[in-house]
Formats: structure tokens, C-alpha cells, sequence
């Protein structure tokens, strides 16, 4: 019986948050493969969540300061609605 040596796994070096979001236009093949290989880390969900919720509440404020009739004929629905 002959001793083989075992296949060696190369373990990848985990991605920083800035590199998978460079990589999802630049190099997606490449992002997927390291983030398949490494494991699951919170900031693959933390940091684009607080991201979107940033930029929601920034949008938010920018159409209320821009479009406060706006605002008033949606918070009158609102009301009209609760109030049947």
C-alpha cells in the first residue's frame, strides 16, 4: 500500500467589507468563491442593512425638505384612513 500524500486545502483569507463591495462589479466570480470558502461573517449583512437604512433616512428627510406639500397630503391619508 502506497501512502499518498492528502490533497492540501488552501483556506481563503476573508474579504474586507470594502473589497466584496469593489468586488461585486469588478470581480464577482472571484467575490462568490471567497465568500463561499470563508465563513459566514456578520458583516456580510450588518453593514449594507445600515447602509440602506442610512441612505433611506437620508432620502426621507430630503423629500420631506423639499416636498413638505408632499408630506401633508400623505399624512392626511394616513389619518383619513385611522380614523374610519
Amino acid at each position: 500500500m502506497t501512502d499518498t500524500p492528502a490533497p492540501t486545502v488552501e483556506i481563503a483569507k476573508p474579504m474586507s467589507f470594502t473589497d466584496k463591495l469593489v468586488g461585486v462589479f469588478s470581480s464577482p466570480g472571484e467575490l462568490y468563491e471567497n465568500v463561499r470558502q470563508t465563513p459566514p461573517t456578520s458583516s456580510n449583512w450588518v453593514l449594507p442593512t445600515i447602509i440602506l437604512i442610512v441612505v433611506g433616512l437620508l432620502q426621507a428627510m430630503n423629500i420631506a425638505y423639499f416636498h413638505p406639500g408632499l408630506v401633508i397630503v400623505c399624512l392626511g391619508l394616513i389619518i383619513m384612513t385611522n380614523t374610519r
